[in-house]
């Protein structure tokens, strides 16, 4: 059922848009930075932000330690629902979705109200991809995208002994590695001939595949899954396309996150790969933003923490009246994998990237630790990959970052 927490008479359709709130459509971290950004300028903007779920605080992060640190569901929360609107003087309206908009009105609809709002901002993530899978095995296969997510199979993932992880991205690769470190058999697939392989160039990736393999995770990448069929015990028998076979306790699919545009379009809203914005935030429809996993801003999709926390600085600004473009410099960030530990940044190529950037890289080595530097075309400097020490370097090399590379005489 909706449940309204509130400091204030609760926000019901104003017939001026003068007495409108501000409306925010999600309450993941993009939201709830946005909130905290308003009301450090401004502590009486009437704010309603709506969420499907139970509309907790928590660091989503910590999600890619769930097993080594036998995480409950309940510890991650940092605050509640109730607590937050309290504490940031906002009402929250929890377990409602929004159905439709209006935005020649100013409308939101959900099953049981419709809303005016002065400015609505869009923050609704998004959601996890599950590729075809061989059987009925795809209703069967968890996801872990959100701490609902993790509520939702926190029995079964705790208690498996083994895994077939489907998805070898960043977010693969930190579970795949933190069930290993608990004691669990791991078993990696992705079509990509090598794990990382949007994200690191080759070396860096087979490094940390390495890593992984002498801890016990297996792989079988660049093959297809022919068959998966679930036995009266419960474990599923795994046939690859090139014939092998394996068995696992469960699935875990981490093949990737699509932005959650569908409300975006069903309203006439301009999308892409995420929900359309300018600099500002701004969507196609006047006083409508989007903001966190589900916006294109100027063409980028930002699924990182650090460029959302300034489109959020930057949105919060625009929203009370002061128009303020974002600018994402280039930062590094962090791989949680504490097998080798990794920051990356810039521009680098992998085999789905080569022909975007030169392919000529620089590799630095030393008992300590590795950097890997990718030069453009014109021989400077347009990304790193620093492992193990190296990373304690991450902020002064991101500022050598554009410069050309030279190599120092002998």
């Amino acid at each position: 059922m909706p449940t309204l927490h509130m400091t204030t008479p609760p926000a019901q359709a104003s017939t001026t848009l003068v007495d409108a709130p501000i409306i925010i459509v999600g309450s993941g971290f993009a939201a709830w930075q946005l909130v905290k950004a308003i009301r450090r300028q401004n502590a009486q903007q009437p704010i309603l932000l709506i969420t499907a779920d139970d509309g907790c605080d928590y660091n989503k992060p910590d999600l890619s330690h769930i097993f080594t640190h036998q995480t409950e569901a309940d510890s991650m929360v940092r605050a509640d629902a109730a607590t937050l609107a309290a504490e940031l003087n906002i009402e929250i309206l929890t377990q409602t979705r929004v159905t439709a908009l209006e935005p020649k009105q100013h409308l939101l609809h959900t099953a049981s109200a419709t809303l005016r709002y002065s400015k609505l901002v869009l923050a609704v993530g998004a959601h996890s991809v599950i590729p075809p899978l061989p059987d009925d095995a795809a209703q069967h296969c968890m996801t872990l995208n959100s701490l609902q997510d993790y509520r939702q199979h926190a029995a079964r993932l705790q208690q498996m002994p083994s895994v077939l992880i489907v998805g070898g991205g960043l977010i693969g690769t930190e579970l795949g590695m933190d069930a290993v470190l608990a004691g669990k058999q791991v078993i990696m697939t992705d079509l990509a001939p090598r794990l990382l392989a949007r994200q690191l160039p080759a070396l860096i990736s087979q490094a940390v595949q390495q890593q992984m393999q002498e801890h016990g995770v297996r792989f079988k990448l660049g093959c297809t899954l022919t068959a998966l069929q679930r036995s009266d015990s419960g474990e599923w028998a795994i046939t690859f396309s090139d014939g092998s076979r394996y068995q696992a306790a469960e699935i875990l699919c981490t093949a990737g996150l699509r932005p959650e545009i569908t409300l975006a379009q069903r309203a006439g809203l301009q999308t892409d790969r995420g929900i359309v914005t300018d600099a500002y935030l701004a969507t196609s429809e006047e006083d409508i933003f989007a903001l966190g996993d589900c916006a294109q801003v100027a063409g980028e999709v930002y699924a990182y923490l650090q460029p959302i926390l300034l489109c959020a600085a930057a949105l919060a600004k625009t929203l009370l009246g002061q128009p303020t473009a974002v600018r994402i410099p280039t930062q590094s960030v962090r791989v949680k994998t504490p097998l080798l530990p990794l920051q990356i940044a810039g521009t680098l190529a992998s085999h789905l990237a080569s022909e975007e950037v030169g392919t000529q890289q620089i590799v630095l080595n030393d008992p300590k630790g590795m950097t890997l530097w990718q030069l453009d075309a014109e021989q400077k400097r347009c990304g790193f990959v620093a492992a193990g020490e190296h990373q304690k370097q991450a902020m002064a090399m991101l500022k050598m970052l554009g410069q050309p590379f030279e190599i120092a005489p002998r």
